[in-house]
């Protein structure tokens, strides 16, 4: 079973806070796949990675620069763990059937959108129900994510 952590965004934007949160991954030495539903959104993520933060260089690739096995993030729109990763993360809603070969998994959604919020209920009560161990995630007034007690 993954661990399956869900944070809701309230603070900020949805592209930066997911770099913030996937840039800890990365200093925690962990590897990480980002998934995407659309090749669009993708590309969104590829470009601002590159210039998010000025401390820290996030590396990553996806299928257009290869060698998967290298990269510490990978960003793809196919279920896929070629870098073989710990860590998983989901931006665009997406229901995960099977965490193979991932222990962990970030779904990560935007708060002020209640289509995502929605979204988020379902797939906890789904992630629930397979028996996986979920935590709650939010953003306080300043940006600081909090752990929620549910």
């Amino acid at each position: 079973m993954a661990e399956i952590s869900f944070y809701q965004l309230t603070q900020g934007s949805l592209e930066k806070s997911v770099a913030k949160l996937l840039e800890k991954v990365y200093l925690a030495g962990l590897k990480s796949v980002l998934f995407f539903e659309t090749p669009e959104a993708l590309e969104i993520y590829n470009k601002l990675l590159w210039t998010f933060s000025s401390k820290v260089f996030l590396p990553h690739g996806s299928k257009k620069e290869g060698q998967s096995d290298e990269q510490p993030l990978w960003l793809t729109t196919t279920f896929e763990n070629p870098n073989e990763a710990d860590v998983l993360a989901c931006v665009e809603g997406s229901t995960i059937p099977d965490f193979k070969g991932f222990k962990r998994c970030l779904d990560i959604f935007n708060g002020h959108d209640d289509d995502a919020v929605t979204g988020a209920r379902k797939r906890w009560k789904a992630y629930k129900e397979a028996g996986h161990a979920l935590t709650y995630w939010k953003q306080d007034d300043n940006g600081r994510w909090e752990k929620q007690n549910i």
